[in-house]
This record gives C-alpha cells, structure tokens and sequence, in this order.
C-alpha cells in the first residue's frame, strides 16, 4: 500500500457533497487584479476549481483521459466519467459493487470506446456516454503498464509473461489469435505509432511490431534502454531515454534524428511538444530541448529542488512538474523561474500534533510549574508526544498525554497532469482528481498561519538552542515561498521554508538571528498565495533568560517539532516529570 495512503478512512458523503461545491464562482468576480488566463492557454499560476475524490487502499497510477467537457478517470476498484467544468461525477462503472481487483493505469479512448484494464486480468470496454460495459476480454496473465491505442481502432497491452495481445477496440475481439512472445522480455510501457506498436525489449531494443501483420517493422538497439519509463511519440518522431541520453528517432523508419547526453541519469517518460521536449533526472534536474533540432533550451539544466515523481508535461513555453513532497510545479526551463507550486493537501487528517512524533518511550517532562498545577511537555507512551494533563503534583505548566502522530502533510501525484484547455488536471494518489483552471475557480483568501512552536504567548528563554517554527497553508493557489517573511520587532530574521509549509527560524548566538533580549517580543510572519492574497499575522512570546533554554525535540520529515522523547515543559518552578 502507498504510504500517502494508510490509515485514511473513507470519505462521508456529506464531505463529497462539500467538495464538489469547493471554490467555484463566475469568473466576473476574479476579473480584476487576478491573472488572465486564456482559455487554451496557461502561462502562470491557477486556482483550484475543484476537487473530487473517491476513497481507495490502492494508489492510482495512471493519467485522467479528457474528451470534450467529460473526464475519465480510474480509481480504485472503479472508473468513472466527471464532468470538466464543475467536477460532478456523471457517471461510475461498475454502478454496483466494484471489481475484485483495482484499476491502476490510464483508461484510454479507442473507436468510441472507453478501454481500461484492471489488476484481476480483465480488460473493459465502456461505453462513454453512458458507462455501461460493451465488452469484456480476460487475459491469460496479469496486465502491466497503461494500454496503448493503435491506428485509431485497435488497443494493445504488455502482460506479465512478457507477450502482448492486442484487440478490437470496438468489439473486444481478438485481433491476433494467440497473444505474441517477446522473447527477450519487455521493459518499461509501450507507446504507439500509425499501425506500429512500440516495445522496448529486455536486449536493449526498440521494436515496431505491426497490428495489422505482428511482423516487425523495424528496430533499433542501444547500449542501455531506461526500464521503468515508455517512450514518447509526437507527429512522425519518437522519444527514447537510455540511460543519459535523449535519443530522437524516426518513428517510420527507425533512424536517428538527434541525440543528447545531460550527463545523469534519466527517468520517467519525456514530455513533448510541437516546441520543445522535456525531460527530468533522477536526481531532479529539468533538462529542455528544441523539438526539431535537440538545441538545448539551458545547457545547464533546472534544479527541481525535490525528487520527481511523474513525467514532465509541457504547458506553452512552460514545464509541469510534480514532486515527491506533493507539490505540482509549473518552471520556465530556459530560466529556471519556478512560476507557480502547489501543494496537495490531503483530504483527511489525523488531529495534528505539532509537539509529538514517533517515538513509543515515556517522555521527560521539562521544568515544571508550581506542584500539584500539571507536568511539564511530555512525550507519549503511544505515537509521539502531546500537550495534555502531566502528573500532578510533580510536573511543569503542561503535562504529556499519549498522543496521535500527525498525517501526512502532502499527496503526491499519481502521474503527470494532463492539460485540457485551460484546465490542468491532476489525479493524486489518495484518489483524487484536482482541477486548477484560470476561469472556473478563483482565490480569494491568503493563507493561513500559524505557530506551532513555541505556544503563543508562552515564557521562554531567548538563548539557543531556541527554533520558532511556523507551519503555513494555502488551499487556493498555494503558498508563494519569496513572499514568506519574519520579522521579531520588526526586524526581519533568516528563516528556512519547506515544500511543507514549515517555516522555522533558528536562534543563535553566532549566526544573524541573535538571542532575543527580556522582555514582551512580537514575532510576525507575512506570506502571500501565487494569486497576491497577503496574511500578517502576529504572536507574542515573553522572554526570560533566567530560564532553561528550549530546546526542539528531534523531528521527522512529516513533524519537524515532534520528537519521540516529548518536548520540554514550560513555566517556572519544580523539576521533570514523566509524561502520562
């Protein structure tokens, strides 16, 4: 099970009804100071429009298919249609109970029949309009990879015994009488040009096998063929990665076109355009290419920052995205410019918990207050500490309590956006499918903010080690890291922002952000959404240097101010004491 995905109970119908009303109102009402997007064209950041879920214990892997204003997508053990514009599910397949099996990879469009195929070793045809099954065709062995259309009539599947079958896209028959073995086994998913099926081979080739005669067309080998991507094909070329390399070939003839080596190691399949081919590293760098002449459009590549997660999509003059800390990124490849990062929230949460993490030990309670008033930040004796009745009589001013790790921060995506128009839409691995549009949705509200660590208001030293920790959402367009601000009385100190949203700025006796003095210290933090909205929003913290400095609790990636130990109390007076 994907790890985004556990624990995550299924959604109420009352909150599906909530969502799908989520931020839709006429666009006169963002027609000023908002960005102008065109209808077929996205240039910057966009406003979630809506989102629409179904609930499932296996991530999704493949791509929404969209024709004309309905959306087709695979979700667990079902596929359903959803309406472009206002994210209402029109209809779902099957109406009653699901399949036994789950539907991971891209339902495709073939002859005017929705084809998609399933873990149980079955392929569906559905009738589009109406989602009622035309046809059903049951494989020998498991199906891998997403099923590829050919010659506009014809759908063609890899299985898991390296062979491949292809069929009537319309009917559901048999085109060849028995399935055909590539004997030097199948690497990667399969793409398609004209009558030709394209499969990458265990041997390090590229083959075109013909539908129509199954003899092969051509093929062409390479020193080393990347295992876990397809290649890509836009008009009469076909788009290799093999190892460094973006090899272009002749997707007639097999020959060469144009080659690059960017220098690491290539991964998931090319993004493609009339202009311009994208391709992104292991390591995330974003390398981008004239399509016509392979002349590199920055030499040296953009920094992503994170860990891609799916192929790269080519919106305009721009590069789509997504990373491995839920965020869909939209970059300008000659420039570098990140233009607009969103980050996707998970539907559900477990209560947060921002002074807890995973640990299972008691924790330390730190200094306490006046006996008898309550223990000090303790750790739990279940996941990770949280602020709750100490002990009484022996503790500070807040006692630890067994408490609930928090959920993850983010969703990643399940592939690649598809742009539709003006929409981009995304499928995210919870089984949700967003939709960002420049016309359909609108943001109006900044984000919101607030400190997770210290309290507000507490008293606490200003020596370090001393972390104030701030954690910032934005459901909108998401949060715009330049604008991100602190400032201590007014003056602005360094500060460190995740993909997140944690921001933390760190005291130190060496560093620029010097120990804070005795006295009443107001700590504001100032951030923007990519669409301009501002919040400013201040807190107080009461400094007293005869106390014990605060130190943060060792964090996890999900929990930066958790820890397994607890944190320490606060308050004045008597000494440790054990977590409850």
């Amino acid at each position: 099970m994907d790890p985004t995905l556990a624990d995550r109970p299924s959604a109420p119908k009352e909150w599906m009804k909530a969502m799908l009303k989520l931020r839709r109102v006429a666009f006169a009402l963002v027609a000023v100071g908002l960005a102008a997007v065109g209808a077929a064209q996205i240039n910057g950041p966009l406003p979630l429009a809506w989102r629409w879920a179904q609930s499932t214990q296996v991530a999704p892997l493949g791509k929404p298919t969209v024709d004309g204003e309905r959306v087709f997508v695979a979700v667990g053990g079902r596929v359903y249609a959803v309406d472009r514009e206002s994210g209402n599910q029109v209809w779902r397949f099957p109406v009653a109970d699901p399949i036994d099996g789950n539907f991971r990879t891209t339902p495709i469009l073939v002859d005017g029949v929705l084809v998609a195929a399933a873990t149980n070793k079955q392929v569906y045809g559905i009738d589009p309009a109406t989602g009622e099954m035309k046809w059903l065709y049951i494989a020998p062995v498991g199906i891998i990879g997403d099923p590829v259309g050919v010659a506009g009539k014809f759908v063609a599947f890899a299985m898991s015994d390296n062979s491949v079958m292809a069929l009537e896209a319309a009917t559901g028959k048999n085109v060849w009488e028995n399935p055909q073995r590539i004997f030097a086994g199948i690497v990667g998913g399969m793409a398609s040009h004209g009558s030709n099926i394209l499969i990458q081979t265990g041997d390090n080739k590229l083959i075109a096998k013909s539908v129509t005669n199954q003899r092969t067309q051509w093929e062409r080998r390479f020193g080393v063929l990347t295992t876990d991507v397809a290649p890509a094909v836009y008009g009469d070329s076909v788009f290799v990665l093999n190892g460094q390399w973006l090899s272009v070939l002749n997707a007639v003839t097999g020959n060469p076109k144009w080659q690059k080596n960017v220098g690491s190691y290539l991964t998931f399949t090319a993004g493609v355009s009339a202009d311009m081919v994208a391709v992104v590293t292991r390591e995330g760098t974003l390398f981008a290419f004239e399509t016509s002449t392979g002349r590199p459009l920055n030499p040296k590549g953009v920094a992503l920052n994170a860990t891609p997660m799916a192929a790269p999509t080519v919106v305009g003059q721009l590069v789509s995205v997504p990373t491995a800390d839920g965020a869909i990124n939209l970059v300008d490849p000659k420039t570098g410019d990140v233009k607009w990062s969103f980050v996707v929230q998970p539907l559900v949460r477990r209560s947060e918990n921002p002074m807890g993490g995973p640990g299972g030990m008691p924790g330390m309670g730190g200094p306490g207050g006046i006996p008898g008033l309550g223990g000090g930040y303790g750790g739990g004796v279940g996941p990770g500490g949280n602020r709750g009745g100490g002990m009484p009589g022996v503790g500070g001013a807040r006692g630890g309590a067994a408490g609930t790790t928090e959920g993850p921060v983010a969703v990643m995506a399940a592939s690649a956006p598809v742009v539709a128009g003006g929409t981009l839409l995304l499928l995210a691995r919870d089984g949700s499918l967003l939709a960002f549009d420049g016309q359909t949705g609108v943001d109006l509200t900044p984000p919101t903010v607030r400190m997770v660590w210290p309290d507000p208001g507490a008293e606490v030293s200003g020596q370090p080690p001393l972390d104030l920790i701030f954690r910032i959402e934005d459901e909108g367009t998401g949060v715009n890291q330049k604008s991100v601000q602190v400032l201590v009385d007014g003056v602005a100190y360094e500060h460190t922002y995740d993909r997140e949203g944690f921001v933390t700025v760190k005291i130190s006796s060496t560093g620029k952000n010097k120990p804070l003095n005795n006295g009443r210290r107001t700590i504001t933090l100032i951030a923007s959404d990519w669409f301009g909205n501002q919040v400013k929003q201040s807190y107080t913290l009461f400094i007293d240097n005869t106390l014990k400095p605060l130190a943060r609790p060792t964090g996890n990636t999900r929990n930066p101010a958790g820890g397994p130990m607890g944190g320490p109390g606060g308050g004045k007076g008597g000494g440790p004491a054990m977590g409850l």
